[in-house]
């Protein structure tokens, strides 16, 4: 498995690196693929909903795009929709060490893709 990392150069204002793999998240009982993600959140495509900016949101669950979804529960906020492209982008309210877990064992390897 290979990472790319999707934008990251110097006077960049994020503090984490964003990556390419390809998660699948689940919001508000809907299952969302990203597009880049971060230890600090995520964006991903093909929203519909109704929430907006600066709303509180639950993470309920994480996955590789093929392979089970593990449950999160991490609480975190919404930075920006873009209704037009159908973008929402997410940020974690601080992160439990669980959830740090999880999502360092998606970054490493360490959670897998089913085998086929």
């Amino acid at each position: 498995m290979s990472i790319r990392i999707a934008g990251f150069t110097h006077g960049h204002q994020r503090k984490d690196r964003r990556l390419e793999l390809a998660l699948r998240v689940e919001i508000e009982g809907k299952i969302y693929k990203t597009i880049d993600w971060s230890l600090g959140g995520f964006m991903v495509e093909g929203y519909e909903g109704k929430l907006e900016g600066g709303w509180e949101v639950r993470v309920e669950s994480i996955g590789l795009e093929q392979g089970d979804l593990v449950r999160l529960g991490a609480p975190a906020h919404v930075v920006r929709v873009d209704k037009k492209k159908k973008k929402l982008a997410i940020a974690y309210n601080g992160l439990s060490s669980r959830t740090y877990d999880i999502l360092e064992g998606l970054t490493m390897g360490k959670i897998r893709r089913p085998k086929s």
